[in-house]
This record gives structure tokens, C-alpha cells and sequence, in this order.
């Protein structure tokens, strides 16, 4: 099943930014291999989707709970090796079209055929952010928060427990000033620290491999 903290996903939707009229926000279910051999590859996309608000955010992700996804070769992916993700910073629809409208002129012009264009079109949503709300910084294998109290003000910081490690996000607009030109190259520099940026997180409140992400608060 999708949702497995239902409380936990609320907690979730409530921090995320609200969203402008030309936003949305970017869903991704995978099929991972790490996490179950049904899965033919390590991060198989089974499911895209967006959503302009949270309201619709979290009917999307209701109704993704218990259906059944599949791989490429229309085999069945058993439930344990799904993860749910999405982009915490805004996704830009007016930037997707004209992403897309690019891809598309080059294709004709090309004389490419073969190209899904619903397929191209929520890559373009993927690929075009909005705005950066948070800096996501992803730890890999730690057990427990990260100490980084000598590198930024905490009350920025967000700390999601993953099946893996940590993903530390960062508010931008929340960082004190004399943390302003260190904080980023300081945090990067950290052990275990695996990737940084505009990343896609797993959705806390959801399955992740049959883990269920959460916020540590406190």
C-alpha cells in the first residue's frame, strides 16, 4: 500500500510551499530492485504525475494507494519494491511549455516520429522548477540526524528519515545571515553527504521499499 502514515503525509502536504497559479508540483512512483527483485531495474518511473495544489496532491496520491504497477515488460512489480516521490520546490507550467514546445519543434524538424509527447510532457513539468523554497541535501546510510548546528541555523533546516539516511532541506529564505556564504559549501563538504540540490524526496507518510518516510521534529 502507498499511504502508511496518513498523519504523517498531512504533517507532509502542510509544509510543503503553496503553490502560484503557474505551479504545480512533480510525482514519481518507482520500481526499485534494491528494494525487491520483482523490479527489472534499480529505478523503473511506473507512475508520473502532477498536481496544482495540495488538494489534488493528496487525492493523486489516494488514488494511487493499492493499485498495481508494472514493468516495462508489463510484469508485475510486487508492492515492497515501490517508492513514492516528489519535487518539493514548485514545478513551472509556462517553463514545461516551453521546454516542450523546443523538444517538439526539434523532433519535426528532425523528422523524429517515434517520440510520446504526453511522455516529453511531464519530463518537461520534471525539468522545469520554479523557484527554489528548498536546497535538498541527501545522506546517505546515517542512522541519525546529521550535526550541523556549526553550519547553519537549525530552525531552516527539515530532517526526513529515509529507508537510506537523511534528506536535510534546507529553507533558503529562513538562513540566518551570518550563515549566508558558507552554509551551502560547508553542508556539501559533510561525510555521507551523496547528493545536492533539486532533488525528488520520498514522500514522507509513503512507502518507500516498505519504509514509511518521516520528518524528525525537535
Amino acid at each position: 500500500m502507498v499511504i502508511k502514515d496518513r498523519e504523517e503525509l498531512l504533517y507532509f502536504l502542510d509544509w510543503l510551499p503553496e503553490p502560484e497559479p503557474d505551479e504545480c508540483f512533480y510525482l514519481g512512483m518507482f520500481a526499485r530492485r534494491k528494494y525487491h527483485p520483482s523490479a527489472n531495474n534499480d529505478k523503473y518511473s511506473c507512475y508520473r504525475g502532477s498536481a496544482r495544489d495540495k488538494v489534488w496532491l493528496l487525492k493523486k496520491i489516494q488514488d494511487l494507494h493499492g493499485r498495481q504497477f508494472r514493468n516495462k515488460d508489463g510484469s508485475i512489480v510486487h508492492p515492497s519494491s515501490l517508492g513514492l516521490y516528489i519535487t518539493p520546490n514548485p514545478r513551472s507550467y509556462s517553463g514545461a511549455q516551453r521546454w516542450l514546445l523546443k523538444k517538439l519543434a526539434d523532433a519535426i524538424a528532425d523528422g523524429v516520429t517515434h517520440l510520446d509527447p504526453a511522455s516529453l510532457g511531464m519530463s518537461a513539468v520534471h525539468k522545469s522548477k520554479s523557484r527554489t523554497v528548498y536546497v535538498d541535501f541527501d545522506f546517505d546510510g546515517l542512522d541519525e540526524r546529521p550535526d550541523m548546528v556549526n553550519y547553519i541555523n537549525l530552525d531552516a533546516c527539515s530532517f526526513l528519515k529515509t529507508r537510506g539516511g537523511f534528506h536535510v532541506l534546507v529553507e533558503t529564505a529562513a538562513i540566518h545571515e551570518e550563515f549566508e556564504k558558507t552554509w551551502h559549501r560547508n553542508i556539501s563538504a559533510m561525510s555521507g553527504v551523496d547528493v545536492v540540490g533539486d532533488n525528488m524526496i520520498p514522500v514522507p507518510g509513503c512507502s518507500q521499499g516498505g519504509f514509511s518516510p518521516y520528518f524528525v521534529k525537535g
